[in-house]
């Protein structure tokens, strides 16, 4: 689970091995270890990675809640204050039906 979600993240920010590697300041043969399952981050890294990465930690780890599709649209936003509160009402009312 960690490996494809990790690889899918770092396509989905357009991201090489050897920049995320560069970032964490390990080796990029090091980093492809982790893409393929041979070897698991430290937790401090799934956490580098998951800023990185503009992700959780939890959805790396896949302990998301399902609900990451959204929270990434809603992150790539700069959304006033108003706006926060009138997506909460519309989810509120969509829900609620």
């Amino acid at each position: 689970m960690l490996k494809d979600r990790l690889k899918e993240a770092r396509l989905n920010a357009k991201l090489t091995q050897k920049q995320i590697a560069d970032m964490l300041q390990i080796s990029q043969p090091y980093y492809a270890k982790w893409e393929k399952g041979e070897r698991n981050p430290k937790p401090d890294s799934i956490k580098k990675l998951a800023n990185i990465l503009n992700v959780t930690s939890d959805y790396l780890q896949g302990r998301d809640d399902g609900l990451e599709d959204v929270i990434e649209v809603l992150k790539r936003k700069t959304l006033s204050e108003d706006e926060k509160r009138e997506i909460v009402a519309l989810l509120t009312k969509y829900l609620d039906k």
